[in-house]
């Protein structure tokens, strides 16, 4: 198992992230383009580069991504395996089944549509998520870890749970930001699942995010 720091795009400071990576020395990462129009990613990639980074084994596809844009982060990145939300609620702009062994759908707070995992590889599983669907006591929580058990798992990422929702209207405890390590202790009752690519969806500095992930591999070894 290897777990790969995450520059993410959520809180539009990617470009502050990817200064940090250059500083750090890391020459692999996992990346979060979600919120990144295509030419904010192509100048995202072009920074990259530049800052060092050899390798993304793990991307989260856009709905706007067409298979120019894969095959470059293929060669480009020697990237292995990409995520998508089902498009149950997010459709693909594009046709990617030439890419159906390399995407991995991800548990959200919806369904997938019928048969959609037997289009793809499998499941990416954000544990966050499911620990959220768990601790709201949602049905949803069921349908996944009986997915999980009957589907292939080729990757995940990983978030912070808190002990108090976020958001109590609509009673979040999953968050793209940890203050205490003690945030990823929920990751103990999953470590049977978790699989040998795990990407940290964190808007965290880069420093924070090797404490974490030092933290993780410790807790889930124990």
């Amino acid at each position: 198992m290897t777990i790969y720091p995450g520059i993410t795009t959520t809180n539009r400071n990617w470009r502050d992230r990817i200064k940090e990576v250059k500083k750090s020395g890391l020459t692999e990462i996992s990346f979060f383009p979600t919120c990144l129009k295509a030419s904010e990613r192509q100048e995202s990639y072009d920074l990259l580069i530049k800052a060092g980074i050899k390798k993304i084994p793990f991307i989260h596809l856009r709905t706007d991504m067409d298979a120019d844009e894969i095959n470059y982060l293929i060669n480009q990145f020697k990237t292995k395996v990409f995520n998508i939300h089902t498009i149950g609620a997010h459709k693909m702009d594009y046709n990617l089944s030439a890419f159906s062994s390399m995407i991995y759908i991800e548990n959200q707070a919806h369904r997938f549509a019928d048969n959609e995992l037997k289009s793809y590889a499998g499941i990416c599983i954000d544990f966050s998520h499911l620990e959220n669907a768990r601790l709201n006591k949602m049905t949803i929580y069921d349908y996944f870890m009986d997915l999980i058990g009957r589907y292939p798992c080729g990757c995940a990422h990983v978030n912070a749970i808190k002990n108090k929702p976020i958001n109590k209207t609509i009673w979040h405890y999953d968050y793209h930001k940890y203050d205490n390590l003690s945030d990823f202790d929920y990751l103990a009752k999953y470590k049977d699942l978790i699989p040998n690519i795990v990407a940290l969806e964190l808007e965290n500095s880069i420093s924070e995010q090797l404490k974490a992930k030092d933290y993780i591999e410790k807790l889930i070894t124990a």
